[in-house]
């Protein structure tokens, strides 16, 4: 296990799942034979990606012809500071960067099944697994991973949002999933659009969402006219590679302009972005930090918070936090009087919770009076001489009169100080009698010696101890590994023959090789499964081996004409059977220059 897996949070654990390497069936690792070597050629010999990319397969564990073990991926990546971990189908966007602020590469298990080969909305082991860890080399951009997602965690989110990500995720797993039906994903659709619709503003967790899309998952990095591809989204789909480095797709230089730029999951993008370098990248995200609530702080980052209906950490300048849902807020001139939070409400010091603060003795919420004594006002430091000054010993009632005649009374339950100085006063039976004489009487009341929040995040102060909330839960797989038909079952079959006689061939041809291919071609020429993907990989050994005795392989010329004849295969299926015989005919050339 890495270093960096093993001082994960604890609460990050319920996404971790096991892989079940076992479950793949040799459909699934020829399916990741064929587009780790598409990879290697488009991105790799044709150099269209990063330099690193070919070295970064190596030196994170990432094999050719199987897929990887995550485990093994994981003790790779140690010597980066990164580690892995497998998860389930989709995690919820806050869940993903928490494990990127600590430096670990959540891989989804799943893989994409032979009849999406080219792309998938769904997360899978090709996208994570041979998309982002091998750029994690390249160590401006593992840099860039890391600080992003410590920006990215501190986003306020919605409740609109949440459930637009929900939504995004069932119709992605539906076009993904084997069994799922067209009236299924329509169904899946019309949520996904009514979702859309509740949405009238975007928020923070969405624009750096973007952000994330448009760099991590499908940037383009270097010339605006001649890019490199760095994106996983890009690097796991070499058919939506190759389209984005031609003119069908526009190219614009990557600015903050990015996160006005929304996207569909499910789709090919109409544009990219091109940063010039990583430290361009770097340069965009610090400018869109500063527009965030919890480095502005005030008012606007409250009502923004407010809006969002969810889980927020509001901090002001004496270092109290406050977590909660923050419900309402009374505001005289511009001026914070109260703040309302609702569900079970978390206070700190300094980032850290206050160990005598039980969140489970305020499910309810909790209100809180925002208000620095007359005598302290200039300052707007409290010290302890306040206690003795006014007399105030907890058990006892108190009554103070405020700024612009404002008295709060009550019973003094606890008093809450950092270095020296005094933060708040919890209340118990409390009252506050406004100037206009109306009174508002609170079961609880934190009077919060403070005037001036310097900083609202979403979230809690600290999740482990906070417990649940609208982090999302794991999500289940949405490809199956299992229950093959009978006809997978006859190619599944198949293709383990062939990659046991490849492995073997490697080394010494075994006994009867030529009878056992041809054995393999009668099953594929008498199957009514004759996908694309089972023809490739029958033709590549056969072809290969071909010089051993060519006059036993008179039954090789019907197999070459339906691989090489595109009419049999649909559009889509034929450009990747001629894409994976490219690869063979490279590699007889190869042979033959030998």
């Amino acid at each position: 296990m890495s270093r960096a897996v093993d001082q994960l949070p604890q609460y990050l654990s319920k996404y971790i799942t096991q892989q079940n390497y076992e479950n793949y069936t040799f459909i699934n690792h020829a399916v990741w034979r064929y587009i780790l070597r598409q990879n290697l050629q488009f991105f790799g010999k044709e150099k269209k990606s990063l330099a690193c990319y070919g070295k970064g397969l190596i030196e994170t564990g990432i094999p050719i012809d199987s897929i990887p073990k995550i485990s093994a991926i994981d003790q790779k990546l140690d010597h980066l500071g990164w580690g892995a971990v497998p998860v389930c189908g989709f995690i919820p966007p806050v869940a993903f960067l928490e494990f990127q602020a600590n430096c670990v590469l959540p891989i989804a298990r799943d893989i994409r099944s032979y009849k999406h080969v080219n792309y998938t909305p769904a997360p899978d082991i090709i996208h994570e697994a041979a998309g982002h860890a091998p750029i994690l080399i390249e160590t401006n951009y593992a840099d860039f991973l890391k600080m992003y997602g410590s920006i990215a965690t501190k986003t306020i989110d919605s409740k609109e949002n949440i459930e637009l990500y929900e939504s995004i995720r069932v119709l992605s797993d539906l076009k993904e999933a084997k069994r799922s039906t067209k009236e299924e994903i329509l169904v899946a659709e019309k949520s996904f659009n009514q979702c859309l619709k509740q949405i009238d503003d975007v928020s923070e967790s969405a624009e750096i969402v973007r952000l994330y899309w448009w760099t991590a998952e499908y940037g383009l990095l270097g010339d605006l006219k001649s890019p490199k591809i760095y994106g996983a989204g890009l690097l796991s789909s070499v058919g939506e590679s190759y389209n984005s480095l031609t003119d069908k797709v526009k190219k614009l230089p990557l600015t903050i302009d990015c996160i006005n730029y929304g996207y569909d999951i499910t789709k090919q993008q109409p544009q990219l972005f091109v940063a010039d370098s990583f430290q361009n990248m770097v340069d965009v995200l610090k400018e869109f930090e500063k527009t965030m609530a919890y480095r502005v702080g005030g008012l606007e980052s409250l009502k923004k918070a407010q809006k969002a209906g969810i889980v927020t950490t509001t901090t002001f300048k004496n270092k109290l936090s406050i977590s909660g849902i923050l419900y309402d807020m009374k505001i005289h001139f511009d001026n914070i009087q109260t703040i309302q939070w609702t569900i079970a409400v978390q206070a700190g010091v300094d980032s850290t919770p206050i160990k005598e603060w039980d969140t489970a003795d305020h499910q309810n919420g909790l209100m809180g009076l925002l208000s620095v004594p007359l005598d302290y006002k200039d300052s707007g430091m409290v010290d302890k001489d306040y206690l003795q000054k006014g007399g105030f010993k907890i058990g006892e009632n108190i009554s103070v009169q405020l700024d612009n005649d404002v008295i709060v009374k009550g019973c003094l339950f606890d008093i809450y100080e950092f270095e020296g100085y005094l933060q708040s006063f919890y209340l118990k039976e409390a009252k506050i009698i406004w100037s206009n004489k109306k009174e508002n009487d609170y079961e609880e009341l934190f009077w919060i010696f403070d005037t001036k929040v310097t900083s609202v995040y979403g979230g809690p102060l600290d999740q482990q101890s906070f417990g649940e909330h609208l982090i999302g839960e794991a999500s289940t797989s949405p490809n199956d590994l299992s229950g093959l038909n009978e006809e997978e079952i006859i190619m599944n079959e198949a293709l383990q023959k062939i990659r046991e006689l490849r492995e073997s061939s490697e080394t010494q041809i075994p006994l009867n090789f030529i009878e056992e291919l041809e054995c393999l071609a009668k099953i594929y020429l008498s199957s009514n499964l004759k996908h694309w993907l089972f023809a490739l990989e029958l033709y590549e050994i056969c072809i290969i081996n071909f010089h051993l005795n060519p006059m036993l392989f008179s039954w090789l010329n019907e197999l070459a004409i339906i691989v090489n004849d595109g009419d049999l295969f649909n559009e889509e299926d034929s450009k990747l059977l001629d894409d994976g015989l490219k690869i063979i005919n490279n590699k007889l050339k190869g042979r033959k220059n030998a």
